[in-house]
C-alpha cells in the first residue's frame, strides 16, 4: 500500500484535525458549556474526598453493587431513561425518609477538609 500512494496510484484524503467528526447540515447545535454545580466541585476539586472515599473497601463494595442492580434492572428490559429515574426516586426516597442529603454530607467532609486541588498541587487542573 505504501509503494502505491508513493507512485500515486492509490490517494488517500487529508484529514485536518477537528474536522472528522465537524458538524453536517441537520445537526443540533452543540451544547452550551455549563458551569460545574456544587456537588461536582464538592467531589472533583477535594484531594481528600478522593483518598478518603475511592481507597475505602465499603465504597468499592457499593459501587459493585451498584453496577450489578444497573445491569439487572436492564436484564428487566428498564431503558436508560427508566433505570436512571427509578435509581434517582429511590435515592430521594432514602434521603426523605432517613432525613439525609447527600449534598449536605459532601458539604460537611469537605468542610472538615477544605483543601482543595489546587493548594496540594499547584500545577494540577480541578477534573470539572
Amino acid at each position: 500500500m505504501a509503494a502505491m500512494m508513493d507512485d500515486g496510484r492509490l490517494v488517500q484524503p487529508t484529514v485536518e484535525p477537528g474536522e472528522a467528526f465537524g458538524t453536517r447540515p441537520g445537526d443540533p447545535p452543540p451544547p452550551a458549556h455549563r458551569e460545574p454545580t456544587e456537588l461536582q466541585r464538592l467531589v472533583f476539586d477535594n484531594p481528600a474526598y478522593h483518598e478518603a472515599i475511592f481507597a475505602a473497601p465499603a465504597f468499592r463494595r457499593y459501587r459493585v453493587l451498584l453496577n450489578y442492580t444497573y445491569l439487572h434492572l436492564t436484564r428487566l428490559g428498564l431503558t436508560p431513561l427508566d433505570r436512571f429515574m427509578t435509581c434517582h426516586l429511590l435515592a430521594d426516597a432514602v434521603e426523605e425518609v432517613y432525613g439525609v442529603s447527600g449534598l449536605d454530607a459532601l458539604r460537611v467532609f469537605t468542610a472538615a477538609r477544605p483543601v482543595r486541588i489546587q493548594e496540594a498541587d499547584p500545577g494540577a487542573r480541578p477534573l470539572a
